[in-house]
């Protein structure tokens, strides 16, 4: 599916980010409302592509960084960092670290662990398809 800028959108997840999410949410109660949310981002930036980051309240743009969040928020403050990837005609929105945001602070560790992760080799991204 591609946005106004016809540019096709495609979604990536690295796979230890499905351990952060089970992690935070999985014994928690809160994975049915947590993954409810998270398909309905994603649909959104499927569709709409990186408008979204300035469109949507629910993602934001980091400062000092190459790196946005899409923000989840149901008893926890889960964070879900990402870095966009542009070639001519593809827009890569990469996915690879959650964590739960308690103060500002919370950001420079996450940081720390999803940029470590994009230049991780021999990863096997899993596709997510909408």
């Amino acid at each position: 599916m591609g946005n106004k800028n016809n540019k096709k959108n495609v979604i990536y997840w690295h796979p230890k980010l499905n351990i952060d999410i089970d992690d935070l949410v999985g014994k928690s109660g809160l994975a049915e409302g947590y993954y409810e949310n998270e398909v309905k981002y994603l649909r959104y930036l499927f569709k709409n592509g990186k408008s979204t980051i300035r469109r949507h309240k629910k993602f934001e743009s980091l400062k000092n960084s190459e790196l946005y969040a899409m923000k989840i928020m149901i008893e926890q403050n889960i964070r879900v960092l990402f870095k966009i990837h542009e070639e001519e005609n593809i827009v890569y929105f990469v996915f690879v670290h959650a964590f739960v945001e308690k103060n500002k602070k919370d950001y420079r560790k996450a940081i720390r662990i999803a940029n470590n992760r994009l230049v991780e080799k021999g990863v096997n991204y899993e596709r997510k398809r909408f």
